[in-house]
């Protein structure tokens, strides 16, 4: 299988708590599936809704379900303009001190204060993955993109480097890098494209040791004596005490350049 990841274009959507949703579409009305978002968790509905400010009016956007708050728009900086925004760019559902907005259905309105943001460059992979790859939820990681090519045009490319890429690990994805669409307008790239890792994680992958966040408590050590598996942990990790000795116990730990590393 490609560890090369798959792009995964972002326009202009949004994230709905249900009240907010029967406010906008009325009591009764459900969100009708339109497009699968690939391998991750949600979909694209039917519906769509309007966003509004003082400054100006953006329509045509779709709710992504399935439905939960916090309600949101997550939006390119250059669809954003429309609305006189320059949003915060923020991890996804990170709305704290967000622009405000105006929600626009055909029932009803919803007027959210903390409202508009745009999503972080995302790697999005499985456990998996991470684990070949050697990464950990949190990281950030360098990407090589290659601009589409038009032979039969006279012009230059747009290749580039993508710095400070996000990653998040989950078994509901994996290995799609999210860009929204003002970096896929600028770099020529299109849905579906691929780009290429330049580095990766703090751990690097090997046989035989337990895919893990961050943070190691207990539980991980369990899980890996149940697979019959160890876990390497190394500096920017945190171990908690009870995983430290229940590791050191049934020698389960690759302690590797960590500050509580003992000789």
């Amino acid at each position: 299988m490609s560890l090369q990841p798959r792009l995964h274009i972002l326009g202009p959507r949004v994230f709905l708590a249900k009240e907010h949703f029967a406010r906008l579409f009325g009591d009764g009305a459900r969100l009708e599936f339109r497009q699968a978002l690939g391998k991750q968790a949600g979909f694209l509905g039917v519906q769509e809704v309007a966003a509004a400010t003082a400054l100006g009016r953006l329509a045509g956007i779709p709710v992504v379900g399935p439905l939960g708050g916090p309600s949101r728009l997550e939006c390119p900086a250059g669809a954003a303009a429309a609305l006189g925004l320059l949003p915060p760019v923020r991890h996804s559902g990170d709305v704290d001190g967000a622009p405000r907005v105006t929600l626009v259905g055909p029932r009803g309105h919803v007027e959210l204060d903390h409202g508009v943001i745009s999503l972080t460059r995302t790697l999005e992979l499985s456990r998996e993955n991470a684990r070949r790859l050697g990464l950990l939820d949190g990281d950030t990681v360098v990407c090589a993109l290659r601009s589409r090519r038009r032979p039969d045009v006279r012009e230059a490319v747009r290749d580039a480097i993508l710095t400070e890429i996000f990653v998040r690990v989950g078994e509901e994805w994996e290995l799609d890098l999210l860009l929204d669409a003002d970096d896929a307008h600028a770099l020529r790239l299109e849905d579906g494209d691929s780009a290429r890792l330049l580095s990766t994680g703090l751990a690097q992958p090997g046989p035989g040791w337990l895919p893990t966040g961050r943070l190691v408590g207990e539980r991980e050590v369990r899980a890996a004596r149940e697979q019959g598996l160890r876990i390497r942990v190394v500096r920017g990790m945190l171990l908690t005490p009870a995983a430290r000795e229940l590791g050191k116990e049934w020698g389960l730990l690759d302690l590797e350049d960590h500050p509580g590393r003992r000789s």
